[in-house]
């Protein structure tokens, strides 16, 4: 068993011989069993983000995607796509379509959907963004969806985001689009990435996708610490 000569650690081992042994305030957080891209990343099931250049992940299998979970921090947001951080997707949300595939507005001003081959008088706006994250060990690009944007930017669905955008009312337009950005960068998350080749205009690309996020929780993070320690 590795005990670090640190008082810190002679204070956490002290309380636990005391106390912390019988239970009193600690509850176990097991890692084991399913749970999918959306659970919380234990502590002791997370990489850095250097890992996915040292371990090579996303490159084995061209058809088979790795996953690495870690903690960051959004550095940067690239919000400055023209016309928006955004795609105009058809508005049925039904089968085949669902709200997630792009239509085209014609010069009638209907929005025509190559999915459905319908024809629509309006379209939802969905979130597409590329963001740099952040930790000790590096910095990599990561591509933001929309289930997973309107998290990072505290519950803004991209059709709000965009009657903002439009808006002529003080602080909104330019101003208020990118007030909402701005208060996520520097913010920390936990995240599950998928890490994949992708052919882009005949070139391999790897590309770091975000799953899942949640946000840096340090009651939840002392626990799951604490248990990382405690299972040496």
């Amino acid at each position: 068993v590795v005990q670090p000569r640190v008082p810190e650690f002679a204070r956490i081992m002290n309380w636990w011989q005391q106390s912390g042994s019988s239970g009193v305030g600690v509850k176990k957080l097991s890692s084991s069993g399913g749970g999918g891209a959306n659970r919380f990343p234990e502590f002791d099931q997370r990489k850095t983000i250097s890992a996915i250049k040292s371990e090579g992940l996303g490159q084995s299998d061209p058809e088979k995607p790795d996953w690495i979970s870690f903690k960051g921090t959004v550095s940067f947001i690239k919000s400055d796509r023209e016309g928006g951080a955004w795609y105009t997707a058809c508005p049925n949300t039904e089968e085949p379509c669902k709200n997630r595939y792009k239509v085209q507005q014609g010069a009638d001003g209907m929005w025509f959907c190559d999915k459905c081959t319908q024809s629509h008088d309006n379209c939802v706006h969905r979130f597409i963004f590329s963001a740099t994250i952040s930790d000790a060990s590096g910095t990599t690009w990561v591509s933001v969806f929309d289930d997973q944007a309107k998290v990072l930017l505290d519950g803004m669905t991209a059709d709000a985001l965009h009657n903002i955008y439009e808006s002529g009312d003080p602080g909104a337009g330019q101003e208020g689009y990118e007030a909402v950005f701005k208060r996520a960068h520097f913010t920390e998350w936990v995240f599950t990435c998928k890490v994949k080749q992708e052919k882009v205009h005949d070139e391999i690309r790897l590309k770091t996708s975000i799953q899942s996020l949640h946000k840096m929780d340090y009651a939840k993070e002392g626990r799951s610490l604490l248990n990382s320690i405690l299972a040496m």
